[in-house]
């Protein structure tokens, strides 16, 4: 039994290294679109990243950032929301958190 328990684990561990070596490659992508100037298109690359990874604080930023930058107010302040939970206890010094904090302050919630 033991044999079994030890594979289906490293057979868990090995899927969990694919997943988060998509979400690494996704997030990259949607960075470098972003670096384009292609925010929709970076946006997609964001949340294919969050669905594959849900709550993940690279996707959730890149996910803000490209909203705001392709004009959706609505999904750059509900990422932007979830990112400040998720972040609820990081070090205050960061300043992605100040850019969090920023945003949200300045958009009224809908």
């Amino acid at each position: 039994m033991r044999g079994i328990l030890e594979i289906l684990a490293m057979e868990q561990e090995l899927r969990a290294e694919q997943v988060r070596a998509e979400v690494t490659a996704l997030v990259e992508e949607g960075r470098r679109l972003a670096d384009k100037g292609k925010a929709a298109e970076a946006a997609q690359q964001f949340q294919a990243s969050l669905l594959r990874m849900p709550n993940r604080a690279a996707s959730l930023l890149g996910a803000a950032r490209a909203a705001a930058k392709a004009g959706d107010q609505e999904a750059a302040r509900r990422h932007y929301a979830t990112l400040a939970e998720v972040w609820k206890d990081a070090d205050p010094s960061l300043p992605e958190l100040a850019e969090v904090r920023t945003y949200l302050s300045g958009v009224p919630a809908r």
